[in-house]
């Protein structure tokens, strides 16, 4: 009889023990759950936001610098020339051309030793 009893009250603690675990894992099941669909919800309100400051800002800004850029642009005038000893000297040819015109040589903005070819027109 005491065998027994025992037996009994060691399966009722088993299925108390099946039960509360049962439980646990169908609470945390929904748990899962409810944070999957709120991390969800927030990634979709996130994504929302950062296409909304991409259309609304970045966009915008984009033109307003184009056009600054291109538009609106600012032409440089070179530097006045002036007749220095010590500059733009020549102590040999360069290897190209007439030796007198630098590898890049823009006819604006480079000076030669006797001053600008071309006046600019800006």
């Amino acid at each position: 009889l005491v065998q027994k009893h025992i037996k009994m009250n060691s399966l009722r603690q088993s299925l108390r023990t099946v039960r509360r675990v049962e439980h646990v894992a169908r609470r945390n099941v929904n748990t899962i759950f409810e944070e999957q669909a709120a991390e969800s919800q927030h990634a979709a309100s996130t994504l929302s936001f950062y296409r909304n400051i991409s259309l609304m800002v970045a966009i915008p800004a984009c033109a307003v610098i184009t056009y600054k850029a291109f538009v609106m642009q600012e032409h440089p005038h070179p530097p006045e020339f002036k007749e220095w000893d010590h500059l733009r000297k020549r102590a040999k040819k360069f290897p190209w051309g007439d030796g007198n015109h630098s590898l890049f040589h823009n006819p604006e903005f480079n000076a030669l030793p006797s001053g600008y070819e071309v006046e600019a027109h800006h």
